[in-house]
C-alpha cells in the first residue's frame, strides 16, 4: 500500500541566475580567447595584457551582479535597507580602475581591456536576446 503525501514537495530553486552566470562566463572566455587568438598571431604582447585584465574586470563585474542581487534578495526578506553603494557605481568604478591599470602599461593594452569590456554589453545584449525568443 503506497502512501501519498501532498503538500510536501519540494520547490526546485530558481535557478535562472545560475544559467546567467553560466552564459556570461563562457561568453567572456570565447569572445576573449578568439581575440587572444588574434593578438598572438599578430604578437602583440600589450593588448593580450590588456584582455587579460579586461578578463579580470568583467569578472569582477559578475561579482558585482551577483552582490547586486543577494542584495535585493535580502532587501526582500527584511525591512531594514543597509546604506551600501549603488551597483553600478561600484561595476564602473572597477571598469575604470582596471582601465587606468592597463593604462599604465600601454595605449595598446587599454584598447585590449576596453575590447574585452565592451564584449560585456555583447554577452548581456545576447542574453537579453535569447531570454526574449525563449
Amino acid at each position: 500500500m503506497k502512501i501519498k503525501k501532498k503538500g510536501l514537495r519540494k520547490k526546485t530553486p530558481d535557478d535562472s541566475f545560475a544559467a546567467f552566470v553560466k552564459v556570461f562566463v563562457y561568453g567572456i572566455i570565447l569572445l576573449n580567447l578568439a581575440a587572444l587568438v588574434v593578438g598572438l598571431f599578430l604578437r602583440a604582447t600589450e593588448f593580450i595584457y590588456g584582455l587579460l585584465m579586461g578578463m579580470g574586470a568583467s569578472f569582477f563585474y559578475l561579482w558585482s551582479l551577483s552582490e547586486q542581487r543577494k542584495r535585493f534578495l535580502r532587501v526582500l526578506t527584511q525591512q531594514r535597507i543597509d546604506k551600501t553603494p549603488k551597483g553600478f557605481v561600484v561595476r564602473y568604478s572597477v571598469m575604470i580602475v582596471f582601465l587606468f591599470l592597463s593604462g599604465m602599461i600601454s595605449v595598446v593594452s587599454v584598447v585590449g581591456t576596453f575590447y574585452s569590456l565592451f564584449m560585456i554589453r555583447f554577452i548581456l545584449y545576447y542574453i537579453a536576446y535569447k531570454d526574449r525568443n525563449d
